[in-house]
């Protein structure tokens, strides 16, 4: 089964490019000729396991404040997958599943537009070991992703990464896929563009005391019949790093306790993103709703309500 293409208009040599990614590769469209066999420029084919037919169900961006010749995919499920099993299922300790697939071909591929080269990394095929790695080395990726990074190669990805046993933050070498950096037993719930050349990684602490039951083999049609214990739900705590290009690291700045982020409202992505699912879910930002003069981040306490947290960092 193709995969419906999706991608971006980006602008490349002067012109807009329509880039979109399908089944097994990317390509390039010309935005500015007729219909036509010649508006197909470049038609870069891989496939993220040679068994498999190269889906790209995920988060596409272009590295527009990186490396412009760049663009990337973290194929898999957005972050609020995660989110609402947790809201869901967090009384029972027992995940049914809100997106059991999780994109199915779960890979990072990160492409140039100057040379058609692709850089990947493949994690897992959810049909693997008879439908029993549905949870087992799945991403998950936040509304935006990128790094700043001092490289000329390129900013860096950073998304959740989910071994079977606990989750834990990748961030990939500049403007490429391989991950050299782990963060273990941590979730990123989101990247929040803060200026140019500075990002805040929006963030919580597995809970590590608390087992969970995740889904271990499911039938063809997606219906859990075993599970699994796992570290899988976040500790109800907020922490927030600040990324700079310079220092290229994150340095922690603020805790909130008794709550995480709310991402369960859909977004229309910007032109430099785009997901399959047709939106993204990011950490909501607003002004007090009392006084309209302060900012606040929309979060989730214990009891399920929804609260305004005081940016003050």
């Amino acid at each position: 089964m193709s995969a419906p293409p999706h991608g971006l208009l980006v602008p490349f040599a002067g012109a807009d490019r329509y880039v979109v990614f399908t089944s097994g590769r990317v390509a390039q469209y010309s935005a500015h000729t007729g219909y036509s066999a010649g508006q197909l420029l470049v038609d870069s084919p891989f496939l993220s396991d040679t068994r498999l037919v190269g889906r790209s169900y995920g988060l596409v961006q272009h590295d527009h404040r990186g490396n412009k010749d760049m663009l990337s995919i973290i194929a898999g499920t957005s972050i609020q997958d995660l989110y609402s099993d947790f809201t869901k299922f967090e009384k029972t300790n027992v995940v049914l599943g809100s997106d059991i697939w999780a994109g199915i071909e779960r890979h990072v591929t990160t492409y140039n537009l100057r040379t058609g080269g692709v850089q990947q990394t493949v994690h897992s095929y959810a049909h693997d070991n008879n439908e029993g790695h549905t949870y087992y080395k799945r991403i998950a990726f936040p509304a935006h992703a990128y790094l700043p990074s001092k490289s000329a190669a390129g900013s860096r990805l950073a998304y959740n990464f989910f071994d079977g046993s606990t989750w834990s933050i990748h961030m990939t070498t500049p403007g490429g896929s391989a991950v050299p950096i782990i963060w273990a037993n941590q979730i990123l719930w989101d990247v929040v563009e803060t200026g140019p050349d500075t990002v805040e990684l929006i963030t919580s602490p597995v809970d590590r005391g608390r087992l969970v039951h995740v889904p271990n083999f499911v039938s063809s049609a997606g219906v859990p019949g075993s599970w699994k214990h796992a570290y899988y739900f976040p500790k109800q705590e907020i922490q927030i790093y600040r990324w700079t290009r310079s220092a290229e690291s994150a340095a922690l700045i603020k805790t909130l306790h008794d709550a995480i982020p709310y991402v369960s409202q859909p977004m229309a992505p910007d032109g430099t993103r785009e997901s399959s699912q047709g939106y993204i879910y990011p950490v909501l930002f607003a002004m007090d709703k009392a006084t309209r003069q302060f900012p606040v981040m929309i979060t989730r306490n214990r009891a399920g309500q929804l609260e305004e947290r005081r940016v003050d960092w």
